[in-house]
């Protein structure tokens, strides 16, 4: 996008594609330059191409590579041990699901930032200003 300025590489994952590539779009044509990713497999490469400020991560993001990370739980607890500037938003549909799966040992009590599906423009855009502390472009 010439003429943008290019805020902060995200990373955005989610098991239906649609959802990641749409989430993807929007914070693009807001200044932010995002990555989308359909697995943990997917995830953990983009962590080892780019400097990731800011990941959204499915809860249930399936693992797919056979490593000890079996969710996104998991991989935002890796993200906190290995990439600690890097702030973690845990995204899906069910809230009690979300809720047991912060509370067992891979997600050690972690306390992450939570948005839940649907998933809309102006709360996608809200957290992303409060994450990354950058206003998005008008």
């Amino acid at each position: 996008m010439p003429g943008r300025r290019k805020f902060a590489q995200v990373l955005m994952t989610a098991r239906d594609r649609v959802i990641s590539d749409t989430l993807t779009i929007i914070l693009c044509q807001s200044g932010y330059e995002t990555i989308a990713a359909g697995s943990i497999k997917e995830a953990l490469n983009e962590f080892s191409k780019h400097p990731i400020r800011c990941a959204f991560l499915e809860a249930l993001l399936p693992y797919g590579d056979g490593s000890d990370i079996r969710d996104g739980i998991g991989l935002a607890a890796y993200i906190r041990d290995f990439h600690p500037h890097c702030e973690v938003v845990i995204t899906g549909g069910d809230r009690v699901a979300i809720a047991e799966l912060l509370g067992r040992p891979a997600g050690r009590g972690d306390r992450f930032r939570t948005l839940f599906y649907p998933i809309h423009r102006e709360d996608l855009l809200s957290v992303m200003e409060q994450v990354v502390g950058i206003r998005k472009v008008s």
